[in-house]
């Protein structure tokens, strides 16, 4: 997927920091990433809409096969009147956590990193990521 300079400012950077979250829940976690198991590997490629509430109107999340990496673009629906604006959050398939390679490497990673970007419930990315209320 290719970045403009303009367009980078808005990147997700945080990658991975979920993972060391004090007030991290694995149980909850666990129970709510479940339903994203069919979803482990998006072979296809190409983009679905992301049906979270505030940021619903252009949003999408998908597979990229060529990275090798799932990926969002998240416009707040503030933002909505604009059709050429650049997603308010990005998160890329591939970056560095730590000084380290990192990989959106499954629809869990996603709606975690999503649930981070955006301070929405781990719960309502899942179901945002599946389009079911």
């Amino acid at each position: 997927m290719y970045v403009t300079a303009a367009q980078a400012d808005r990147l997700w950077a945080r990658y991975g920091e979920w993972v060391d979250s004090p007030d991290y829940d694995r149980a909850h976690s666990k129970e709510a990433l479940a339903a994203l198991d069919p979803w482990l590997m998006y072979p296809e490629g190409g983009r679905r809409p992301l049906w979270l509430g505030g940021w619903d109107g252009r949003s999408v999340w998908g597979f990229d096969p060529q990275l090798d990496a799932y990926f969002a673009q998240l416009w707040r629906n503030a933002d909505v009147g604009d059709g050429d604006a650049p997603p308010d959050i990005w998160i890329l398939g591939r970056g560095t956590c730590n000084g380290q390679p990192y990989a959106v490497s499954s629809a869990r990673v996603l709606a975690h990193e999503i649930a981070m970007a955006t301070g929405a419930e781990l719960t309502a990315v899942c179901k945002a990521i599946l389009g079911t209320d």
